[in-house]
């Protein structure tokens, strides 16, 4: 009998398709928010995973989420695309090949 392997990433079924091409910040933003809403709604846990993972700074996210529902999504989601940016930008000047990782 096979185990059932444990899904660990905590993007899930809620990792975005990008498109190939260049996204600015706030397209990132746009296409995250609904999904940084449903986590706070439905999986708080699961958001604080994900923003740890990508880093996102505490004292930013803690004012946001001081914020009405959905103020909070677009505010947690323009955090999540800034931060994504902030690390691609540094990856890609000190590595380009490396980009795919990000």
């Amino acid at each position: 009998m096979q185990k059932k392997k444990e899904n660990t990433d905590p993007f899930g079924e809620l990792a975005l398709a990008l498109p190939k091409t260049t996204v600015s910040v706030e397209e990132l933003a746009r296409l995250l928010q609904p999904h940084v809403l449903h986590l706070m709604r439905n999986d708080r846990k699961r958001l604080m995973q994900v923003l740890y993972r990508m880093d996102v700074d505490e004292q930013q996210v803690r004012q946001a989420l001081r914020l009405p529902g959905n103020q909070a999504a677009v505010e947690i989601a323009t955090l999540m695309a800034l931060r994504y940016r902030q690390k691609a930008d540094v990856i890609s000047r000190q590595d380009p090949s490396r980009w795919k990782d990000v």
